[in-house]
């Protein structure tokens, strides 16, 4: 196959991952079942506070992103969140000005963000008008084709648009010291793994003038404030969950891309 991304032809097969030698982004083999989101996604009670916890702590993290977009395109204006899970970032977007909208797979997390006041639906396709930004926070590495994908939003954006996007970094140090250990590298829902060249090409293919592109640790020292006080405020969380989570702080490096079209 030639990379989706750089459309190179020099590509190298190993342990289930094919990876483009010219950009450096890999792609995981084979499907992921059609019901795996709706299956792995569940809303229950039990996730219910779980998911609170998680808002919580993850607040300064959506003050941040929110922050980041007004630096372009302050509100008042549109927002669209593709894989928006509950809804959580979209809630704080709207408490800023922003007119929200979301697109979310899962039926029982979509439901939740519809009893909330969230406009959410289970696909692109099914967005009605057009936005001024649209976010994908890890959320382009779960599709089969990130061309289609991108394609399709495209449709979606008004001229001149914005599209914010976060994706876990392949070409990190963590990822290359790691490998199949590293904290992100999640072949079974992560279809394609990006590397900052391969995000560029493909960006520019479907017509987005990429304004900025970091590699960077999305967990900071406000992150770490916020778990602790969820953690008070939600009951302290199993010792397996507050491992991971400092295993994800620690080694999770992603890419933060600006572009518009």
């Amino acid at each position: 196959m030639a990379c989706p991304l750089c459309t190179s032809a020099e590509m190298n097969t190993r342990c289930n991952i094919e990876q483009c030698l010219t950009c450096g982004s890999a792609f995981s083999l084979g499907d992921v079942p059609v019901r795996y989101y709706e299956d792995c996604y569940q809303f229950t009670e039990r996730s219910t506070a779980a998911g609170e916890h998680r808002r919580l702590y993850r607040l300064p993290e959506q003050i941040q992103l929110i922050r980041a977009i007004a630096c372009y395109r302050p509100a008042p204006c549109t927002l669209l969140d593709i894989g928006c899970d509950k809804g959580h970032f979209l809630d704080e977007a709207r408490r800023f000005g922003y007119t929200v909208a979301g697109v979310e797979p899962s039926v029982s997390s979509s439901a939740y963000c519809n009893q909330i006041g969230l406009n959410v639906v289970p696909s692109t396709d099914a967005v009605a008008g057009t936005f001024d930004v649209a976010v994908m926070w890890h959320s382009l590495e779960h599709f089969q084709d990130p061309n289609e994908a991108l394609e399709t939003l495209r449709c979606k954006l008004s001229p001149e648009g914005y599209l914010f996007l976060r994706v876990p970094d392949y070409g990190c140090i963590w990822s290359r010291a790691l490998g199949s250990q590293w904290v992100w590298f999640q072949p079974t829902n992560h279809r394609t793994h990006f590397s900052a060249s391969g995000l560029r090409q493909l960006l520019r293919r479907h017509g987005f003038t990429v304004i900025r592109l970091d590699s960077r640790r999305p967990c900071t020292m406000a992150t770490d404030l916020a778990f602790s006080f969820a953690s008070l405020c939600y009951g302290r969380q199993p010792m397996r969950k507050s491992l991971g989570r400092f295993y994800e702080h620690m080694t999770g490096v992603e890419l933060f891309c600006v572009s518009r079209l």
